[in-house]
This record gives structure tokens, sequence and C-alpha cells, in this order.
């Protein structure tokens, strides 16, 4: 699929509402960011008829730190999506991670970088590509008759849409989801703050600084190409309120303080802009398959990693596990299939979050953090490792025990 950012501008492929067929849908997916529209690509490529719902006209923008790391490149090659991805966004082969007291270690792995604006409006094209239709409403209610028997409510739309199934992907927009009882935990695990800056000043590698005003979490400079970069800075917290402005104080001494961060502001013209959004980790705090049968997918179930924040590839993943069962349950006229993906999806995926989950405790430890980031500045079989991480080709807990923890505070002495 080849797209120019003009088409991706002048998005043509949401069907105005009441141009859409009267028929009932397989499924129905509210919300078209990467886990719905990925869901819909698998759904379609099954012969299902699919129904993509967001609230937004596309492309739209949203706020992330646009970096995609291994996970969300195979699912992007799985659906041959990377080549466009990689034509538009700006690719990377370092990533430079910086301890409170500046020791640095590289994690050499393929990053890419684009913004989400762009990245999902490609997805979503090709879910249309497959055969989904799409189509831009607010979703203010779902009701279910019976087995395969679903209603979903669209504001300013008289008429209720009728599907099989539904699969809920409104990412940290938890309204909908609460409506539904899926949500079990309100608050999200923490928040991101975000801003694009043009520089003349070049970096090249992704750059991640835990500094000690906004520990637990980071700070982070990420290249996009073309002299524009995403700087922002996200942290874990239990209020949201206090948290958003003491992490707005810790942006700002990140900016003031950091060398890089100095560097890029002092080539630049333009002002900074904030924006920041909810991130919901650890594959928790929701239901995956509801009583009434709905699945919910991506971060509306959690899928963001503990630590960095990056959730994109298990987004999609969730959307794809999702779709395998749902065109099984229909398929075979078993509506008690869909029961089966909360398990399968931590059969699949729980494994992953170790090492993130780990890290999250690592960095609330500033002794720690520096410990173990100056260990592993030192050791390139550690180095290794956190690519193999990364990369998804290494076991976290291999690498990340007490033991080892120990060790990297007596080394530190």
């Amino acid at each position: 699929m080849k797209l120019s950012l003009d088409d991706l501008e002048t998005l043509n492929s949401q069907t105005e509402i009441v141009n859409l067929p009267d028929q009932i849908w397989d499924v129905i997916i509210i919300g078209a960011g990467p886990a719905g529209s990925y869901a819909g690509i698998h759904l379609a490529g099954k012969k299902l008829k699919v129904l993509l719902i967001d609230g937004s006209a596309f492309p739209r923008d949203k706020t992330c730190g646009d970096a995609l790391i291994a996970d969300s490149i195979k699912c992007l090659e799985k659906v041959d999506l990377i080549d466009t991805v990689r034509t538009y966004g700006f690719e990377a082969n370092n990533a430079v991670v910086s301890s409170p007291s500046g020791h640095k270690v590289d994690i050499k792995g393929d990053y890419i970088t684009l913004k989400r604006r762009y990245l999902d409006a490609i997805i979503v094209e090709g879910a249309v590509s497959h055969g989904c239709r799409f189509t831009q409403g607010y979703v203010n209610n779902v009701e279910i008759n019976g087995d395969f028997d679903f209603r979903t409510f669209v504001k300013n739309f008289e008429h209720p849409i009728k599907s099989k199934l539904v699969f809920i992907a409104t990412g940290g927009n938890i309204s909908l989801p609460q409506k539904l009882n899926i949500i079990k935990k309100k608050n999200p695990s923490g928040i991101a703050i975000r801003s694009y800056i043009k520089s003349n000043y070049v970096i090249n590698d992704l750059i991640i600084s835990f500094d000690d005003s906004i520990l637990p979490g980071y700070a982070w400079i990420f290249p996009l190409g073309k002299g524009e970069y995403n700087i922002g800075c996200g942290s874990f917290f239990t209020s949201m309120k206090n948290d958003t402005q003491r992490l707005k104080k810790a942006f700002s001494r990140f900016m003031n303080t950091f060398p890089e961060a100095i560097k890029l502001v002092s080539g630049t013209q333009s002002e900074l802009s904030l924006k920041g959004c909810p991130l919901r980790c650890g594959l928790s705090g929701a239901k995956f398959v509801t009583e009434k049968q709905m699945l919910a997918i991506g971060e509306t179930i959690g899928t963001t990693f503990p630590f960095t924040g990056e959730g994109i590839g298990k987004a999609m993943e969730t959307g794809e596990l999702a779709a395998e069962i749902a065109s099984d349950a229909l398929r075979m006229n078993k509506p008690v299939l869909l029961k089966t993906f909360s398990k399968v999806v931590k059969a699949k995926l729980e494994s992953k979050y170790f090492g993130y989950k780990m890290a999250e405790k690592i960095s609330s430890n500033r002794s720690l953090l520096d410990a173990a980031t100056k260990r592993a500045s030192q050791s390139k079989k550690m180095q290794d490792a956190l690519a193999g991480i990364v990369a998804e080709t290494v076991n976290p807990k291999s690498l990340i025990s007490v033991s080892s923890l120990v060790k990297a505070m007596r080394n530190s002495e």
C-alpha cells in the first residue's frame, strides 16, 4: 500500500454514517487506533463484515512518544504495512539510557519514530484496503439482546447499528468502557506529556533520561527526522491532579538542565506546546471479556508497558488475538469461545511484561537505578541482553533477578 503524507492528511476513507449499508455487521470495533484497526485487518482477512467507528475525523493527533520497537515492527511486517511506515518514519539503531547520576548505556535495536497522526492513519487505511468500513461517530452505548446480537448506539444517529460482536478499543478514554462495566480500576497507571520541537541541533539516537525530579518515570527525546523531535516525560502515580502538576514542573527542569535538551532549545525559535495523556499499563485494571460477551483490546485493558509507556505493539497483538477468537466463535457458532480471550492474552503476553515491571520498581530507587545502569554500561553482555529484551529474543527473567540487583549494588559501592 503506497501512501503519501498528502494522502494521509486528506483521508477520505471514512464513510458518512448515514451512507453505511443497512446490514448486520459481523464485528463492530469502537475505536480506530492501532488495536482496533489491526483487529479489523485480521477480521476482514477472514472475510468478515467489519465496521470501525471512531469519534474523531482522521487523521487526528494522539499524544504519544511516537516510538515503535520490535513488537510493533513485527506486527506491521505481518500485515505488509512496515514499508509504508519506514518510508515516512525516522529509523534509529540505538537508544541511550541515562541514569540520575549520568551513567549511560546504549541499547542497540531497530527503532522507528512516526507521529501517531500518520501511523494510525496508515493502519486504518490498511484495514479499509482489506475490506473494513470506517465511519466517524461518538458511541454512547452498546446493548446485547442475546448471543451474537448487539446494538451500537451512536450520538445523533437515529437507528442503532446491528452486529454479531463488538470490540471495545477506546484506548485511554474510558468513558464508554466504564459505562459498559469493563473498567475495574478507574485511575490510570500514570500520565505522559509531550511537545514537538524543531531544532537545528541534530540528534540521531533515541534518548531516555531518568531525571531525579520524575522518578519513578523518565524523560525522552525522540528524533522524528527533518529536524523535528518528540520531547516529553512520563510518570507513574496514584493521584492524577497532583502528579500532572509535578510532571509539568519536572519537564521544565529537564528542559533547563539536561544537556541535550538545552542544545535542542538553543537551536529553535518555536514555542513548546505540552499535551498530556493517561497511561493504562501492565495488562490490568479492566475486564478483557464482559459478561455480555464484548471483547476489550489495546490500552483499554492496560497493554502499555510499565516503565517505558510504550504499548503500540502489544495493543495490536491483543487485536489480533481477539480477531482469531471472534472469528472462530462466529464460524463455529459458539459464543462461549469468547470467554477464553482473557486466558489466551495472559498466556501469550503476560510474561513479556515481567522485565518492564521489574524495571519500573528499580526506577523508583535512585541508588538501584544508578547501580544497574552503571553495571550495564560496563558490560557488553548486559547491553546485548537488554537489546534482546526489547527485541523479545531474551527472557527478562534471565537478566533481572534479586541476585543480579544485589550484585549491581555491591559493584557500585
